[in-house]
Formats: C-alpha cells, structure tokens, sequence
C-alpha cells in the first residue's frame, strides 16, 4: 500500500483518524481497547518494577487515555494507599466500566472513572500517568495545571509495542530520542526530568515543574 503524506493507514481505508472512527464504531472500539489492555499487562509489570520507588508518595494519580482502566488497576493493587482516577472519553469509560463486570464482577473501589477531554482540561491530582501521545505539547500543559507546583510530577511511558500500532493509525505518531522528548518538556513546562529503562521494552520519563 502507498499512502500519501501526512495519511494513516486507518485514514486511508477510512477517511478518519482513529478517536474519531473508534467513537463511530463500537467494534473497532472493542478491539483496540481490549488489544490495548492486553499490551498494558505485559507492560506494567516492567514499570512497577523498575519503578517501585516513584509510587511511594503519591496519593492520588490520574491515568491520562486510561482505556480499561488496566494501568490505574495494576497501580492501586500494588500500591493501595493511591486513589487512582481513571481518565478517559466518554464511549472509552462505558467499556471499562463493562470490561470490570466481565473481567472480575466487581468495580475497584479506590478507582473513579472520570470523563473528559485531555485537550482541554485534566483532573486534579499529585501526578500523573500517561502514555506517548502525538498531542504531548497540549497535554502536558494540562498536565502542568493538574499538579502541585513544587511536588507535582508526570510519569510518562513510552512503550515500543504500543507506538507501532499507534504510527500506524496516527498521521502525527513517531518514536522520540531523548532530545526531541527534552524539548517537548521545555516546551510543556516541565523543567527537570529523568528517564527509566525497563527489563522489557518501554522506558519511563519522570518530569518535575522545578
């Protein structure tokens, strides 16, 4: 397949990029956000472990694209002083909240499912946990709002499974080195930052405001 510039493949054999199509289409809403939770398995397991440390003084944590809730889920068990807000689009959280009856038949009770738009504002909490995101710049200045100044900071996990299928549905997905990611900070507000390498693929990015 040859696609023009600046076109997805989902774009291509839809005309749509893939928020708006998965809104559309419950089906394909199924799949990607199933095929989602079972890539967040394998994948949490790594960040607690390398990041066992970070998670000790925070008490409340948002999940930013929280899908199923499967991250927030990994990070209250492990660690159930969190109260953790699963953030997400509206037709995202109605199968989260469907994926918890299938799954388990009960409903985490350190776990609220909030709605919302990530481009426009983001809940209130002592950090937050997010994905690589072709948007990163307008989150992370809504991320930048939701945190305490001094003690506030983002966990931002970039995942080599997870950009593969998103590069290939996202006209703006890529793979960032670690200058691109600094400057993409900077320009988000975040000042102070280190990265984590994981035992599997992803790495872990913690940003501070000071």
């Amino acid at each position: 397949m040859v696609l023009m510039e600046n076109h997805s493949t989902l774009m291509k054999a839809h005309n749509n990029q893939i928020w708006d199509f998965a809104s559309e289409n419950p089906v394909f809403n199924n799949l990607f956000n199933y095929s989602m939770a079972c890539t967040t398995k394998i994948v949490m397991k790594a960040v607690v472990t390398a990041y066992k440390d970070g998670f000790g003084c925070i008490r409340t944590l948002v999940g930013v694209g929280g899908g199923t809730r499967g991250t927030i889920a990994k990070l209250v068990k492990v660690y159930p002083h969190i109260k953790g807000i699963n953030f997400d689009v509206p037709y995202v959280l109605a199968l989260a909240l469907a994926y918890e009856e299938t799954q388990f038949g009960w409903h985490y009770t350190n776990i609220s499912h909030v709605k919302g738009d990530m481009f426009k504002s983001i809940p209130n909490a002592d950090a937050i946990f997010m994905k690589n995101d072709e948007n990163c710049i307008k989150i992370l200045k809504n991320c930048r709002k939701a945190i305490p100044k001094k003690t506030g900071k983002i966990i931002i996990v970039d995942a080599l499974l997870f950009n593969l299928v998103m590069i290939a549905h996202n006209i703006n997905e890529k793979e960032r080195t670690e200058v691109e990611w600094k400057k993409l900070l900077e320009e988000g507000g975040f000042l102070r930052y280190r990265i984590l390498k994981t035992s599997t693929l992803p790495m872990i990015i913690e940003a501070y405001l000071e």
